[in-house]
C-alpha cells in the first residue's frame, strides 16, 4: 500500500513501526514499513526529525532521519559542485582558446563553444551516471581510478531516478539562476560601486569613458551553456518529463535575461558569422540519438 497520511488504512502505528524495526535489524531505516512511519511522523511533526530523539518515534526514526539528512547534503554537494565545476570549465577553456592562433572572433568564438559545450555535459550530464553505473565484465581496473563504472546499478530503476535522476534534475532546475544571474549581478555591481569607485580618480574623458565601458557579451560562453542544458533536457527527459517543463521555462527566462543584459549590461558585441550558430544546429542530431539511447534503458525496464 502507498505511504498516505491520509488514508487511515495506510498510517502505520507505533506498535507497528516497532516489529519492523526489530524484524528489520541494524539497517531498520531501509524497511519501507519504519520509512513509511518515520515520513508519515515528519509530515505531522516536522520538529521530530531534529535532534534530540527522545519520545518513541523519534527513537524509532533516529537512523532514518539522519541517513536521509545525510543524503540530501550529498545530493546538495553534488548539486552545488556541477556548477562550480561548470564555472571553472569555462575559465579554463577561456585559457586554452586565448593559446590557440585563429584569425578572426568567429573562429575563436566557435572554438570556445565546443569545448565548453563537451566538457559541461560530460560534467552534468555524464559523470553521475557513469560513477553510478557498473560495467559488466572484467578489465575496469584502470578506470576504478576515477570512480568509473564501479557503481551500484546496471539498469534504470526507481532507485536510479531518485539517487541519481534527482541531483540531474535539480541542478537543470537551478540552470537558469546559475547561467543567467551572475551576468544580471555583474551589471548591477558595475553600475552600483565599480564605475562610482572608479570614477573619482579619472580626471580626463579618455580614462572616464574605459571606466564606463561594459564588458562584452559572450556569445560563445552563453550559447554553450543553452545547448549543455538542452542536451541534458533531451537525454534524459524519456524518463523524467517533468524536465520539458524545465526546458520551456528556462528558454523563455534566457531569452528575457539575455535581452537585458545584451542591451543594459554589456557593450556592443563584435560582428560574428552564422558559423557558430550553424556549428550548434548540427549537434541537434546527437542530442536525439542520446534521447533514444536513454529512452531505450528506461522502457525496457517493465518494473517501471
Amino acid at each position: 500500500s502507498s505511504c498516505s497520511i491520509v488514508d487511515e488504512d495506510a498510517f502505520i502505528t507505533l506498535e507497528v513501526a516497532k516489529k519492523a524495526k526489530d524484524e528489520s535489524g541494524k539497517k531498520a531505516w531501509q524497511d519501507t514499513t519504519v520509512a513509511c512511519f518515520c515520513f508519515q511522523q515528519f509530515i505531522l511533526r516536522p520538529s521530530i526529525a531534529v535532534p534530540p530523539y527522545e519520545t518513541e518515534e523519534g527513537l524509532i526514526c533516529q537512523d532514518y532521519y539522519i541517513e536521509s539528512t545525510r543524503a540530501a547534503a550529498m545530493v546538495g554537494g553534488g548539486i552545488v559542485l556541477v556548477i562550480f565545476v561548470n564555472w571553472g570549465l569555462i575559465f579554463v577553456n577561456s585559457i586554452f582558446v586565448t593559446k590557440e592562433r585563429h584569425t578572426r572572433k568567429t573562429y575563436v568564438a566557435q572554438s570556445l563553444f565546443s569545448k565548453i559545450l563537451a566538457c559541461q555535459f560530460i560534467n552534468t550530464g555524464l559523470t553521475l551516471v557513469l560513477v553510478s553505473w557498473r560495467f559488466p565484465g572484467e578489465g575496469t581496473d584502470w578506470l576504478a581510478l576515477v570512480q568509473i563504472g564501479q557503481g551500484s546499478y546496471t539498469e534504470v530503476t526507481a532507485d536510479w531516478f531518485l539517487e541519481v535522476g534527482s541531483v540531474i534534475f535539480t541542478t537543470v532546475a537551478l540552470s537558469p539562476i546559475s547561467t543567467t544571474l551572475p551576468a544580471i549581478l555583474r551589471g548591477v555591481i558595475l553600475r552600483k560601486f565599480v564605475f562610482p569607485w572608479y570614477t573619482k580618480s579619472r580626471k580626463t574623458q579618455d580614462t572616464l569613458n574605459a571606466v564606463y565601458m561594459y564588458p562584452e557579451w559572450d556569445l560563445a560562453v552563453r550559447l554553450a551553456q543553452m545547448m549543455n542544458v538542452t542536451f541534458v533536457i533531451m537525454t534524459y527527459s524519456a524518463g523524467m518529463p517533468l524536465l520539458y517543463l524545465i526546458g520551456v521555462l528556462y528558454c523563455a527566462g534566457s531569452y528575457w535575461a539575455d535581452k537585458y543584459v545584451v542591451l543594459r549590461e554589456s557593450s556592443r558585441p563584435p560582428a560574428f558569422s552564422e558559423q557558430i550558430i550553424d556549428s550548434a544546429l548540427q549537434l541537434w542530431p546527437v542530442g536525439a540519438f542520446m534521447h533514444l539511447c536513454f529512452a531505450t534503458l528506461v522502457f525496457s525496464n517493465q518494473s517501471l
